[in-house]
């Protein structure tokens, strides 16, 4: 940060309602008519053969029983299902929806079928028009409740002595208290079935009516219990294989420490980055000066005290995140910028413990950290059991449960984890490179997806980039990304509701490509250089995406600082936001073109987002300004379904001269998140666009505050979003990405560059408009956002900072 142009604050902006759209309704064609009552007449035949099924069962019987809707396009289950016999329960893919029935018949269901034959247009809407879509409604298996590995084992597991799973109970009572009530008694049930040992352990759980996660150890024979019988299935809803985490090999760098200058300690004032991970060992020669030993804690039920590091990845991840990188030239000086606080959750294997539940785990860490005033937390691993792909997702509940668990805890303790995108490991680059697929057209494969928890919508996700081509002792080797391109392990997006992922990349390896053996390989001179979990050697190298996200950390925790020491206490919107809008894409001989021009197409336009972000952050960009570039932002909450506008000053000087200018805007929001799947996952979404300073404001209000067209409500899991093409409003700023590709995520970043600037540009204000979208029928609460905008003149001619800075003090003061 410059000390002599410190980042402006934005005036407050103005509020108005978002106006509602009047209902309009119009009589059906008759060949519309016609064809819908050829498909009720299918449905109804369906419907009244389940329904008599149905009355036949007992009621225990009918608790057990749950439905498998399929279409042929995606749908919103907690919507369309509204006011029928069913009620959804999870949606395994945006055709998929499962259900079960509330009563003895499903009367109901048949009336809205007899509406969808003959009833009126409301809002350009057909009536009940999902059903137009539904190829097929059936009793499902109840193996379906299994995750796709543990049902591709399920003949072996129920064979095997030990079944190691995480289950999920789902009440489907009315009132939290009722729910909770409900899933305390089938635990005890459960518990029951454990208690003399034979069956199985119950080991943890963690309750969120209307649904409760717990951990179970249990022979085959009860697995099978658990998946087959009516007991079971109307209370154990989903079923999946623990969370495993990848271990990377570590090659130890032969080199004396001692001969490095001396470490000395962070400043005292310094921020302090929690590392959730395998611990981290104080005594190696570059943490012992930065653990705060007296935060350092084991969440460990087997080894409660001891948060010592038997793996390494934690150590070598702690050492990045408070230096940044390592030098290991003989006298080089080694300065850490950050404290480190240590949360131990994994074993010397580098996992999970088989009795514990990880959301909770991660619940008791963010508790126990941040009420000592931790703001960042560092989680930098991926389960590769679950990739978050349209292929490989099962139920939003089930695949995301990590990952919404973070967003939960993002907002409650308004902290920023940042995780990473998880790395595509040897055996199967190999096998790419045996299938024909080359480098980087495999990166946009299904199985190169994000792992959980990446896909975390408020999180800070992380891929890697190659930070060189350096070869160690192999001839026949070749480095296979170039510096500054993806690397070759790292994994793209999209998130959750289909947003750029990861928002930011960093430097974490690469991998070589031995043409003799025609297979990827490690090389140390590719690796990354960070501390090991012993006190000599004291170097390890290591490759993969959970060596950039702790360098992001520091970059994060380094913009903190700057704002403190301004007297700012920034919101993890704020952070985040500010993080994001540093991020610039880095490229010396056009490395990214390369990238660019392997995605061709209107198809993969997104692909290359969602490989490396908005680029690598820099946390003196952050919040640097000069005469020539001004940054101002804005922290607060915004009201759903309103509209927020902002003055952002433009001088008018910039027309003197013919050089580039360049506009960044970043705004970030912290949403309250589906609590177990079966409404959208953010209760308020936010979109912005930004004007000219000759666009009239009641205009731009008007323009804003138009209801969303529906065509984009997407379904449970937010897999799909309004593909419809750009609409531009009059003025408005064209920016990269564009509306659509930037409003589906919580942190909202684009750039627009222009050349000619008119005097009558400036003529008032240029306008960024924020508007917030109700999404849940129930109530929300206000929405905590921030917003971050750079000014620059990229030529360098004219000074800006002075006018710009002018112009928000008058806002301010009128």
């Amino acid at each position: 940060m410059n000390d002599g142009f410190p980042p402006l604050f934005l005036s407050p902006p103005d509020s108005r309602p978002r106006r509602k759209e009047e209902g309009r309704t119009a009589p059906l064609p008759p060949e519309v008519i016609a064809r819908r009552q050829e498909i009720a007449q299918v449905l109804k035949v369906k419907i009244s053969e389940l329904s008599k099924n149905l009355k036949s069962l007992s009621e225990d019987e009918r608790r057990a029983v749950f439905y498998k809707l399929e279409h042929e396009a995606p749908i919103n289950p907690a919507a369309t299902l509204s006011g029928t016999d069913l009620k959804p329960i999870a949606q395994p893919s945006p055709e998929v929806v499962y259900a079960v029935p509330k009563k003895d018949n499903l009367s109901r269901l048949t009336k809205k079928v007899d509406e969808f034959a003959t009833g009126p247009v409301k809002n350009q809407h057909l009536p009940n028009d999902w059903l137009a879509q539904l190829k097929d409604i059936r009793e499902a298996d109840p193996r379906e409740r299994l995750d796709d590995e543990l049902r591709k084992r399920y003949t072996a597991l129920i064979k095997k002595k030990d079944v190691i799973c995480e289950i999920e109970f789902l009440s489907l009572k009315q009132g939290p208290r009722q729910q909770k009530e409900e899933i305390e008694g089938w635990i005890k049930d459960l518990q029951a079935a454990f208690a003399n040992g034979v069956h199985g352990t119950y080991f943890e759980h963690e309750l969120l009516p209307p649904s409760c996660r717990a951990v179970i150890r249990c022979t085959g024979a009860m697995f099978k219990q658990i998946v087959e019988e009516p007991q079971w299935i109307a209370s154990i809803r989903s079923i999946e294989s623990r969370p495993r985490f990848q271990t990377f090999s570590e090659v130890l760098e032969a080199f004396r420490v001692q001969e490095l200058a001396p470490i000395a300690n962070p400043a005292g004032d310094a921020p302090v980055v929690c590392i959730v991970d395998t611990g981290v060992t104080t005594g190696n020669p570059f943490l012992e000066k930065v653990v705060r030993k007296n935060l350092t804690k084991s969440f460990l039920k087997k080894q409660p005290n001891n948060s010592e590091d038997e793996h390494g990845h934690g150590s070598a991840v702690a050492s990045l995140a408070s230096y940044y990188a390592l030098n290991l030239a003989n006298g080089a000086e080694n300065r850490p910028r950050l404290w480190i606080a240590s949360a131990r959750i994994l074993d010397a294997h580098n996992q999970i413990e088989d009795e514990r539940l990880f959301s909770k785990i991660l619940e008791e860490v963010v508790e126990f950290f941040s009420a000592k005033g931790i703001r960042i937390f560092c989680l930098a691993m991926g389960d590769d059991r679950k990739i978050w792909a349209a292929s490989s997702r099962r139920v939003l509940p089930r695949t995301s449960w990590v990952a919404r668990r973070i967003d939960q805890l993002s907002r409650q303790h308004d902290v920023v984890f940042v995780t990473c995108t998880g790395n595509i490991d040897l055996a199967e680059l190999s096998d790419f490179v045996k299938e024909g697929k080359n480098y980087p057209e495999y990166l946009a494969e299904e199985t190169a997806r994000l792992l959980d928890p990446g896909q975390a919508a408020l999180a800070v996700t992380v891929g890697s980039v190659a930070p060189g081509t350096k070869i160690v002792a192999a001839r026949d080797n070749r480095a296979i990304a170039l510096r500054h391109q993806p690397s070759p392990f790292t994994r793209s997006g999209p998130g959750i509701r289909r947003e750029t992922k990861p928002e930011v990349v960093e430097y974490g390896g690469n991998l070589a490509f031995d043409s003799s053996m025609g297979r990827v390989r490690e090389n140390r001179g590719l690796q990354v250089a960070a501390a090991s979990r012993q006190l000599s050697p004291a170097l390890s190298f290591w490759a993969g995406t959970s060596f950039a996200a702790p360098r992001v950390a520091h970059r994060l925790a380094l913009i903190d600082q700057d704002l403190r020491s301004l007297g700012i206490t920034a919101s993890a919107p704020l952070l985040r936001a500010f993080l994001v809008n540093s991020a610039t894409y880095r490229e010396e001989n056009g490395e990214l073109a390369a990238i660019r021009q392997a995605f061709p197409g209107e198809e993969q336009r997104d692909q290359v987002y969602m490989l490396l972000g908005h680029g690598v952050p820099d946390h003196d960009r952050a919040t640097g300004c000069d005469d020539h570039s001004v940054v101002a932002f804005f922290q607060g909450d915004i009201q759903p379904d309103h509209v927020v506008f902002f003055d952002v000053p433009v001088p008018s000087d910039l027309a003197k001269s013919n050089d580039q200018r360049l506009l960044t805007v970043t705004v970030a929001h912290a949403p309250e998140v589906q609590r177990w799947g079966l409404e959208r996952y953010f209760g308020v979404d936010l979109r912005w666009r930004m004007f000219r300073g000759d666009k009239d404001r009641d205009d731009i209000v008007e323009a804003m505050s138009e209801p969303v067209d529906e065509s984009d409500e997407v379904t449970l899991d937010e897999m799909l979003f309004d593909e419809q093409e750009e609409t531009m409003l009059p003025k408005e700023l064209k920016f990269r990405p564009t509306f659509r590709q930037r409003s589906r995520g919580s942190v909202q970043h684009a750039s627009f560059q222009w050349g000619q600037h008119k005097k009558e540009y400036s003529d008032g204000h240029y306008t960024l408009a924020v508007a917030a979208y109700k999404r849940w029928q129930r109530k929300v609460e206000n929405v905590p956002f921030a917003v971050v905008v750079r000014l620059e003149d990229l030529g360098r001619n004219v000074p800006i900072y002075v006018p710009v800075r002018t112009r928000i003090e008058v806002r301010g003061r009128v």
